[in-house]
């Protein structure tokens, strides 16, 4: 027998749907211990449910990439990682729980580091700097996989900085359309007032289609693109591309 996973964590947890569709959509619920973001989704009433208690990550960001790692496998077992626009640290979390032997944090602002994180002998702190300021002297050793998510400003310098200077395999990097609009207002001839959301899902797919083809011009290949289960600030669309460095036939 199946039943909305909705139903079921409200006979779990005794709360009302309101408050168990957020505790769902937030990544707080899981199912075969797979992280189940779908109120409505069935499931049968024989499968291991789990909420968890508290916040396990430092940022609701984690979701994201956690999101990204389930639907596109990338193994970075043992491998050396960065995290550009770390913040609080919720990508370099994952990062670490999927097997990164060492992540660089990398982030414009300073003392924003979770605690945990800041004193983890796996992570190198890097703060008041911007990935596109980071040299490859600075990196030993050279990380070859890498996360991104950055605000207020296009994720294509940081996508060509990881790829062009510091020739990083593959990376999943979040693209948010509400921070390439201003760029490509003319170009796509955007025609809504934008007053920081990105409301128009034809005008979300034109930005989103557009990078992707800027993406592709650079010689990175995207292996594919998903839409984050969490949203941004405002609630801001969002998409998790999975990028990988083309292989030039010699």
């Amino acid at each position: 027998m199946k039943r909305s996973l909705r139903d079921i964590v409200i006979d779990i947890s005794g709360f009302d749907s309101k408050k168990v569709d957020s505790i769902i959509m937030s990544g707080k619920v899981l199912v075969n211990d797979i992280i189940c973001y779908k109120p409505g989704e069935k499931y049968s009433i024989d499968s291991d449910f789990r909420i968890k208690e508290k916040n396990e990550y430092v940022s609701r960001a984690a979701y994201k990439l956690i999101k990204g790692f389930e639907y596109f496998s990338p193994q970075i077992k043992d491998l050396v990682c960065i995290d550009g626009g770390s913040s609080t640290g919720g990508f370099t979390q994952v990062l670490l729980q999927y097997g990164a032997s060492k992540v660089y944090a990398v982030d414009c602002g300073s003392n924003q580091l979770d605690y945990s994180l800041r004193t983890d002998k796996k992570v190198v702190s890097m703060e008041n700097k911007r990935v596109q300021d980071i040299v490859v002297s600075e990196l030993n050793p050279l990380p070859v996989f890498a996360v991104a998510d950055v605000s207020f400003t296009s994720c294509i310098p940081i996508i060509i900085h990881f790829f062009n200077v510091l020739s990083i395999g593959k990376a999943i990097i979040l693209l948010k359309p509400q921070f390439e609009y201003a760029r490509l207002k003319t170009v796509l001839q955007l025609n809504n007032v934008f007053s920081g959301i990105v409301s128009d899902e034809n005008e979300r797919e034109k930005i989103r289609n557009y990078v992707i083809t800027e993406i592709i011009s650079l010689d990175i290949c995207v292996e594919g693109f998903i839409e984050s289960p969490i949203k941004g600030a405002s609630g801001n669309v969002e998409y998790i591309l999975y990028l990988n460095r083309f292989i030039k036939e010699q």
